[in-house]
């Protein structure tokens, strides 16, 4: 046990492992490629950032009982779409969107879509 924690609070900072950048969920807005970055279900989160997850949860349900959340909008992406937030169901990757919630929901609701070249 000492040796894990150890590790885990070794900083302040949540840590994600992200899937390869070509399986990223996209949306086109306003001629600009939107990302949803999708990471591994198995995150570590500091305190305000689990907080904030837990206060920003609000999901609803698409037309086919799937869960559907808030994307955040920050930033170039904010500026760029005009809106707070995009629905997770406004991204795709090659077909309609796809994603496992605990592997697109903290990062995208935490930090947002992502805008190469913009963002970071």
């Amino acid at each position: 046990f000492s040796e894990v924690y150890s590790v885990l609070t070794e900083h302040d900072r949540s840590d994600f492992c992200f899937y390869p950048s070509t399986e990223w969920l996209e949306a086109k807005v306003n001629d600009t490629i939107l990302y949803a970055l999708q990471h591994h279900e198995w995150i570590v989160l500091n305190r305000p950032d689990a907080y904030a997850l837990i206060n920003s949860w609000a999901p609803t349900w698409d037309k086919d009982h799937w869960p559907d959340f808030n994307i955040s909008l920050h930033g170039a992406s904010r500026t760029i779409a005009k809106r707070k937030h995009l629905l997770a169901s406004e991204f795709y990757y090659g077909e309609p969107w796809w994603a496992c919630t605990d592997e697109l929901a903290p990062f995208g609701i935490l930090y947002g879509a992502f805008v190469p070249g913009s963002d970071g």
